[in-house]
């Protein structure tokens, strides 16, 4: 019986799961070719065969008895009887001849349930069963021909053509239609003829193959036809080719795999190809699943099954002595035996029969069973609209993920379930000790009964522990004092029948990893589809000189499809074309993408929350109405305080209204009115909210997450143990080889060769040891945690806050009362019953005052970031404890508010960003899966392919470095140390001087978006935008929530052209500020916001479209692949057309002119939602370009990688040691490197939307909208460069800073015109020789300065003009320094500036 996979709510352990079978392959991935043509050679011959010996032995047709006397008469003896030395053909004739008719055995049932049990779909062909021995020759024979279907399904299309050729009936053909001139007349010719002879052959074995079905007879035939006429076509072809070539290109080749592949992504493609069955994530949570229509079938036979089993066994085990005593013998076991299995078979199926009915009695499957049965059409789950089809598309899709995760939320309830059974049993046994000892003192006496029974033959005697008869009677009256124990006895049943749940579910776990395991082979199968769409550009160094983490990898040789499958899942942002797009996948949103859906949160947060207080002040709500809407700045905190200045009166200010809501919310209180009380329930939602996304991906864990965990490791270690194993005894079997040397018969090439292997296999058992040595002690940790954690629950529950808010100390509250921060803590820790010391184990007891305050102390100088090892943000109560997270302090928020920061927002911002990396990257990659299980996956998908170590290290190197960008954004050791705050002090004052025109640069960007939607897409859209701006707030508004168009919400407008290196995610909460008043003053934030805005509104209108003309068929091979980039595949684009045909995706206005409009609360299939959302703010961050992880180098964040072992080379081992985090690797931490490309982030990111986007010709308008960019930012460099300036360039000058700043080549002119600065201000040389001028002359000092960047040339000429301030013209230095000032630089304010410079100039000289 084939079972279901359940994937219930987590409360809720499932049993009736897919057996290994039906999700994993069998023993080999891919059977050998002689496996494979025994299987064909079976599959069309053994059924007739089998059915003439059945006839033969068991009389079934009365027709091979006969026939094998007769042919033994003529001289041929029945092969069947075999040929052993003193063979009497004779006599064997005559025996055949004579022997009786094999009758039927009255007796015996083939239906049986021990007997058919597994083969019920088969039951017709066992009907005719005459008794057992007759079943047991059909079994076998049914066994073997779904053996032999298994090996055929699992042969790929070359093996098991290559297998046909030992087939002769596909030769028979060739003598009646040889083969012929020309090609296709050859393998017609013989095509015919050899489907013709298979077709007489298919009608011989039809009838005898139990499992041949009319359409397999008819697929055999034409697959026959087919091969008949591929080996007519390849004898035919040496004439053929000498009358003409072969033409079929390989455009058609890719033409024919796209039309295969649009409906599904690269992973489900690579397994599926590699023959692994139902492998890959379920496409929704896994909170709650509906059933298909096979899965209710399931659940329901499951439950009838069941049944019938349990009565099947009741009925032997109250049935006849001698009947159960047959079938003890026939099992093999004695009769006590045989009763005990029966037994305990019977406690195994009356647990299951209890989650049966449990899963039958849940509304999801309820509502899944009326959905199969046609009684409703759809089923909402958590928002989310599922249809039939869509339920059996994900029935049919990929499991193992889905199954994996099943099996980490079941094991640790099952676990729980025999906790508390244990626990049962031992209260139970008290309650029989009591029992037992009162009957001994007091006798026993029952409500039916006056007098009291003693011991003894009269039963009037007292107890004596020694006397036989007095012990019998004791147990006698305690069974019935506990009505005959029957309690006692359902809970041992039902503990051993869940241990042996628990051990099934565990083995099943084991089988379901080695399948995933099957998945990274299948991937790596892949390599060459996880690659970019090469062209000459791509491959050229012009591309390829700026190493990315993912170009470094993609353009690695040795790179296999894991660690690049990996990197991609990780960092890719859809900026450059990817092979597998070529092929008509997608690959799937990366966590960099879907991080993005995150960042919406926190818009739609902070506008929700700063709206109530607004109401409450009486103004309104904050809403994005068109491109140009400013909600995101702060403007009424301008109002308010004008207001109370001029006498308005007191208005409670925002930071006011914010505090006293999260201290209300801390404390649990109410609101004191009804804004302050909406707020209060908003918070409490959202938190509520995140709280339960990080319990569901582990974030947010307890101890049985860690136990599960814990059994986790153990699997993996057992596994790699094995590989371990194999290695070694790989290396013994070359020392073996090697020792023939020394008698001279190995010399040469091939001892090297071993030599070279066996260094290779020492290097993969070195580090399998030490991989296994990490995991046992992650499981020592872990096993440690649990303790610490089972005795905190215990004795620290008065630390468990009721309503969850994430801790974040304030550091200038607590140095300005550091002595009252350090007391709390102390009077605090000293309440609590234990405490984590270094090694994080508990220390018991109260604590004294003195330990108290020195771990107070210790705490205090860590927090305030004083001591190197700095400490995680500490969250509040005991319970919530965060697995992956060191905990100091379980002192509850209420206590500490006065030192904590209580701005809801500002706490809600830094938590989401924070944690978004890690929330995604466990649910692209498992719960239970952390980096360093990717770190294994590489280095095992390395060895699996013969490369070195050294090769995976370097592999891992660039995932790592991508994954602590994106998923942590913690790439500094010390964030928080004097040196990297005085260089983030150097980069923002260069960034605050030097970028206050920086928004002229963004003229030119609307050819960026005219690039990708068309020239007159864009003017039309743009026209009516700005129009009829009310036609697309929503789409405006839903842009927002997509995380894009927010980037002053963010802080992180910066970024469209500075390099920041990341750092601290809080960052310095002043200067902050600062750059983001400054980037509104200048015109880039609401420049970028309005041109982020118009992108978003065109780039929906362009997916709706090009997915409807796709699911209409209409589509060209453009519109496919862009939407493919964005991950927007066939079955995407159906559900987007369906929701156009239903009227819940409407135009702005009718006709074809008319814009498609995205209202995401209308379409109801969240999935959707989610995917668009991350295709659009990728598409908008890849047109209105900032600079993503995928287009920087590592140097930018001042970060340099060395091999280990050329550090130990060089001899500097003592001094730089190996990253813990990067095997293989010394990892320098320089913040001076990046300072360099302070301000080459826009740059970076052109190099790869727009330069590459146009030499891949992934983008729509390849000609006239990079000509339009040039003209714009013409435009753009004559309103930046002042008019003497600008009437003096001469025209080559003109139009090479244009081409500059239209970004089609600006990494190349940023490099050109630096080099011409350098190289003219060091020997005066012009390397154009004067047919361009430089922008600017540097005397050689201050160009060697500049190149190190533009922060050290700032904070340099700042230097100089103090300088000449104190030492010579004070005047000169005033003015100079007056310049170089922050906002100096902003247009409207710059010539005021140097108005004012001049003046001091003039004045002080």
């Amino acid at each position: 019986m084939v079972k279901t996979n359940f994937l219930l709510d987590i409360n809720y352990y499932p049993t009736g799961m897919s057996e290994i079978g039906e999700f994993v392959p069998n023993e080999n991935i891919s059977p050998t070719f002689w496996e494979t043509t025994q299987a064909q050679l079976g599959f069309n011959y053994d059924s007739q065969i089998e059915a003439f010996k059945e006839d033969l032995e068991f009389d079934t047709k009365g027709i091979a008895r006969p026939l094998s006397y007769y042919f033994g008469l003529a001289g041929s003896v029945p092969p069947t009887l075999g040929m052993p030395e003193d063979f009497d053909s004779f006599k064997a004739l005559e025996d055949i001849k004579n022997a009786p008719p094999v009758p039927f055995d009255p007796d015996f049932n083939p239906f049986d349930q021990e007997l058919i049990a597994g083969y019920e779909e088969h039951a017709d062909y066992f009907a005719d069963s005459k008794n057992l021995e007759h079943f047991n020759f059909k079994k076998r024979v049914l066994d073997e021909n779904i053996k032999r279907r298994e090996i055929i399904k699992f042969s790929g299309f070359f093996q098991n053509l290559g297998a046909a050729f030992f087939d002769p009936i596909n030769f028979i053909a060739l003598p009646f239609g040889g083969p012929t001139v020309g090609i296709a007349r050859s393998a017609v010719r013989v095509g015919a003829g050899t489907g013709v002879i298979v077709a007489a052959q298919e009608a011989t074995r039809y009838p005898f193959d139990p499992l041949a079905t009319p359409g397999e007879v008819a697929a055999s035939v034409g697959t026959a036809a087919v091969f008949g006429g591929v080996l007519g076509g390849f004898i035919g072809m040496p004439r053929t080719l000498q009358a003409r070539r072969i033409r079929k290109t390989t455009d058609e080749f890719v033409k024919n795999v796209q039309r295969n592949n649009q409906d599904v992504d690269f992973a489900t493609h690579a397994v599926r190809t590699a023959q692994v069955r139902d492998v890959g994530p379920r496409p929704i949570a896994d909170a709650l699943v509906p059933y298909s229509k096979d899965q209710v079938k399931d659940v329901l036979k499951e439950g009838l099954d069941i049944a019938s089993g349990l009565r099947m066994r009741r009925d032997l085990l109250k049935g006849n002595r001698s009947a159960l005593e047959r079938l003890a013998n026939d099992a093999g076991d004695s009769l006590p035996d045989f009763r005990a299995r029966l037994k305990s078979e019977i406690d195994d199926l009356v647990q299951r029969q209890k989650e049966n009915s449990y899963v039958q009695r849940q509304k999801i499957f309820k509502d899944s069973r009326k959905l199969a049965e046609g009684k409703i059409k759809e089923i909402k789950i958590n928002n989310k609209v599922m249809k039939a089809d869509e339920i059996e598309a994900l029935a049919n899709s990929d499991k193992l993920i889905g199954n994996k995760r099943m099996y980490e939320k079941a094991l640790p309830q099952l676990r729980k379930t025999i906790k508390s059974i244990e626990t049962k049993i031992e209260k139970l046994g008290k309650k029989l000790e009591v029992v037992q000892s009162r009957i001994k003192q007091n006798g026993f006496s029952s409500p039916q009964q006056q007098e009291v029974l003693r011991f003894g033959t009269k039963r009037d005697e007292a107890y004596r522990e020694g006397n036989p008869l007095h012990k019998k009677q004791l147990r006698e009256y305690v069974l019935r004092a506990t009505n005959n124990n029957k309690e006692m006895k359902t809970l041992k049943s039902s503990l051993t029948a869940t241990e042996n749940r628990l051990e099934e579910l565990r083995l099943r776990q084991a089988d379901n990893d080695v399948a995933i395991q099957n998945t990274r082979k299948a991937i790596d199968a892949k390599n060459e589809f996880l690659d970019f769409d090469r062209g000459k550009f791509i491959n050229s160094p012009l591309f390829k000189f700026v190493p990315t983490p993912i170009k470094s990898l993609l353009f690695d040789e040795t790179a296999t499809g894991t660690a690049k499958y990996a990197m991609l899942k990780i960092g890719h942002d859809s900026g450059i074309g990817l092979e597998l797009v070529k092929r008509g996948l997608k690959l799937g949103s990366s966590i960099f993408q879907r991080k993005k859906t995150h960042d919406g949160k926190i818009y739609d947060m902070i506008l929700t929350m700063r709206s109530f207080y607004l109401r409450s002040i009486g103004m309104s709500d904050l809403k994005a109405t068109n491109l140009f809407s400013m909600e995101q700045i702060e403007w009424q905190k301008l109002y308010t305080g004008a207001t109370q200045r001029m006498g308005g009166g007191y208005i409670k200010s925002e930071k006011e209204f914010m505090h006293d809501v999260a201290v209300k919310y801390m404390k649990d209180e109410k609101g004191t009115n009804d804004f302050e009380q909406a707020a209060l329930d908003y918070l409490k939602k959202k938190f509520k909210d995140e709280r339960l996304e990080k319990e569901s991906v582990g974030l947010l864990g307890g101890t049985d997450f860690l136990k599960t965990m814990i059994e986790n490791k153990k699997l993996d270690a057992e596994a790699r143990q094995k590989v371990r194993d194999k290695y070694v005894e790989k290396i013994k079997a070359i020392d073996e080889k090697l020792k023939m040397t020394a008698k001279g018969k190995l010399i040469g090439k091939k001892r090297d060769d071993l030599v070279a292997q066996r260094t290779k296999f020492v290097g993969y058992v070195e580090n399998y040891d030490a991989r296994l040595t990490s995991i046992k002690d992650d499981i020592n940790s872990m096993i440690e945690r649990v303790k610490s954690m089972d005795e905190a629950k215990k004795l620290g529950k008065e630390y468990l806050d009721d309503n969850f808010f994430p801790r974040n100390f304030d550091t200038q509250a607590i140095r300005n009362n550091r002595e009252r921060f350090i007391n709390i803590l102390t009077t605090e820790l000293m309440k609590t019953r234990y405490r984590f010391n270094n090694k994080n184990q508990i220390k018991k007891g109260l604590m004294t005052e003195p330990d108290a305050r020195k771990l107070a102390e210790q705490t205090t100088k860590r927090i305030l970031h004083e001591e190197e090892a700095p400490v995680d943000e500490i969250f509040v109560g005991v319970g919530v404890s965060k697995h992956l997270m060191g905990r100091v302090l379980d002192i509850p928020n209420s206590k500490l508010i006065d030192f904590i920061v209580t701005d809801p927002i500002s706490v809600y911002r830094k938590y989401v960003q924070s944690t978004a990396g890690l929330v995604e990257f466990k649910r692209e990659f498992g719960i239970f899966k952390t980096i360093n299980d990717i770190r294994d996956d590489i280095f095992d998908s390395a060895i699996e392919n013969g490369h070195s170590i050294a090769d995976a290290e370097r592999h891992f190197m660039n995932v790592r470095f991508m994954y602590d960008r994106v998923v942590t954004g913690r790439l500094h050791d010390n964030p928080y140390s004097i040196s990297k705050k005085l260089i983030n002090v150097v980069r923002s004052g260069a960034q605050l001087n030097f970028l206050g025109s920086v928004v002229y640069s963004t003229i030119a960007e609307p050819a960026t978006i005219m690039m990708n939607h068309g020239v007159g897409r864009t003017l039309y859209g743009l026209s009516q935008v700005f129009f009829n701006p009310q036609v697309f707030r929503k789409t405006i508004q839903n842009i927002g929530k997509g995380g894009e168009a927010i980037d002053l919400t963010l802080g992180s407008i910066n970024n469209k052209y500075v390099s920041e290196m990341q750092m601290n995610q809080m960052g310095d909460h002043f200067l902050d500020k600062t750059k983001n008043v400054f980037y509104i003053l200048n015109g880039l934030t609401i420049v970028t916001t309005a041109l982020k805005r118009l992108d978003g509104i065109l780039r929906t209108d362009h997916y709706i479209q090009a997915a409807v003309r796709w699911s209409r068929g209409q589509a060209s091979d453009f519109d496919k692949q862009y939407l493919l980039r964005y991950n927007i595949n066939k079955a995407d684009a159906d559900k987007i057309n369906q929701l156009v045909l239903d009227g819940k995706i409407q135009k702005h206005m009718e006709g074809d002119k008319g814009l498609y409009l995205a209202d995401y609360d209308e379409w109801g299939d969240e999935v959707l939602v989610d995917n668009f959302k991350s295709a659009l703010s990728s598409g908008i961050l890849n047109t209105v370009l900032m600079g993503t992880p995928a287009d920087k180098p590592k140097i930018v964040d001042g970060l340099v990688f060395l091999r280990t072992s050329t550090v130990n080379k060089a001899g500097l081992g003592g001094l730089l040691k190996e990253s813990k985090d990067y095997p293989g690797y010394v990892k320098l931490d320089i913040p001076l490197l990046g300072l360099p490309f302070q301000f080459f982030s826009y740059s970076f990111a052109a190099l790869n939307k727009v330069t590459a986007s146009i030499a891949q010709g992934t983008v729509k308008s390849r000609v006239m909208a990079p000509i339009m960019g040039i003209g714009l930012a013409y435009a753009g460099l004559s309103l930046r460069k002042p008019d003497y300036v600008w009437d003096n360039m001469d025209f080559q000058d003109k139009m090479m800073q244009s081409i500059e700043y239209s970004g089609i080549a600006a990494l190349y002119m940023d490099l050109f015109y630096e080099s011409m600065h350098t190289i003219l201000a060091v020997n005066g040389t012009n390397i154009t020789g004067g047919f361009l001028s430089p922008k600017y002359k540097d005397t050689p000092h201050e160009a060697l300065i500049g190149i190190t960047g533009a922060g050290p040339s700032h904070s340099l000429s700042v230097v100089h003009a103090i300088h000449e301030m104190i030492a010579g013209d004070f005047g000169k230095g005033a003015g100079d320094l007056l310049k170089l000032a922050p906002f100096a630089s902003i247009p409207y304010i710059k010539s005021h500036v140097r108005d004012l410079a001049y003046t001091l100039d003039e004045k002080f000289d």
